[in-house]
């Protein structure tokens, strides 16, 4: 199978069927807070798929025209979805969540995860530089995008983009609002030298 791992069929029994399929979390941050909002649900109050597709959109900034009306009240009302000056956030506590993991999320054998805490000795010097920037363009109040970074470090745009989202899987830097209009903010300040 070209080195593809196969599926576990492990926990089946003769009354149903339990297929896990190995792979890649690629969104850690996300799926821990998506955990901890269903496991302080009770039973029969817990987020349906269209709840849990629209808070995974605003938390990558895309727009929620394709949400209904009544997902999106729902989650207005219960404080998951804020509104912010370019379309929706998330509550703090994700923000929270992304400042202490890393793309480094693993599931185990007993479906745990193993978190691993912020490393800023994975940053290169050209990250740091990058970082800096965004961090300086905070302090003036200055929303800097994608476009904006690269010409003021003058890094091609497409570069600019693989750091960011380096920097950004580290949990030290975020996306706030839309593809089109959104910035960079900081998450975690840092110092290295």
């Amino acid at each position: 199978m070209d080195g593809k791992c196969l599926p576990d069929y492990s926990l089946t029994d003769e009354w149903q069927v339990c297929l896990r399929l190995p792979g890649e979390i690629k969104y850690p941050a996300f799926m821990l807070y998506a955990r901890e909002l269903q496991n302080a649900r009770p039973a029969n109050n817990k987020l349906n798929v269209f709840d849990l597709l629209a808070l995974f959109r605003a938390s990558q900034g895309d727009s929620q025209r394709y949400t209904d009306e009544v997902t999106l009240r729902k989650l207005i009302d219960e404080g998951l979805l804020i509104s912010a000056q370019d379309g929706y956030k998330l509550s703090d506590r994700y923000y929270e969540i992304v400042k202490k993991t890393t793309a480094n999320v693993t599931g185990q054998k007993d479906d745990t995860i193993n978190v691993q805490l912020l490393d800023v000795n994975k940053l290169t010097e050209r990250q740091i530089v990058i970082y800096n920037s965004i961090k300086e363009g905070v302090q003036l109040n200055v929303q800097l995008n994608t476009t904006d970074l690269s010409n003021r470090l003058s890094i091609g745009f497409k570069t600019m983009q693989r750091e960011l989202k380096v920097i950004e899987n580290l949990g030290l830097i975020v996306r706030v609002g839309s593809k089109k209009t959104g910035h960079w903010e900081l998450i975690k300040n840092i110092s290295k030298k």
